[in-house]
């Protein structure tokens, strides 16, 4: 993904956010249970021409329904000067 900020009273930014994920789906009779993952994706600005963030993921993916879906994970976020460790839960809706 490219991701270009405009800002007010400061320099514009643009953003390389290349994202790796892999998931393993968990199946019993043919019917998926869960799907573990890790992600990771860094994040490169182009204005200093340096690897600014850095955030890990590791969770699992729970569907809920045919159109609706959980994933509930831990995160690392590595920023320049400070680490953060955290829980999160991203809700996804199928539209279609």
């Amino acid at each position: 993904m490219v991701e270009r900020k405009f800002r007010n009273s400061r320099q514009d930014t643009t953003n390389y956010r290349p994202l790796f994920q892999a998931s393993f789906p968990i199946k019993a009779n043919k019917t998926e249970i869960f799907s573990p993952f890790v992600a990771n994706e860094s994040y490169y600005d182009t204005v200093s021409k340096k690897w600014s963030r850095n955030e890990f993921k590791a969770g699992i993916t729970r569907k809920l329904s045919n159109r609706f879906s959980a994933d509930f994970f831990y995160i690392r976020v590595d920023t320049r000067p400070l680490n953060i460790n955290g829980f999160g839960v991203h809700l996804k809706v199928k539209l279609r």
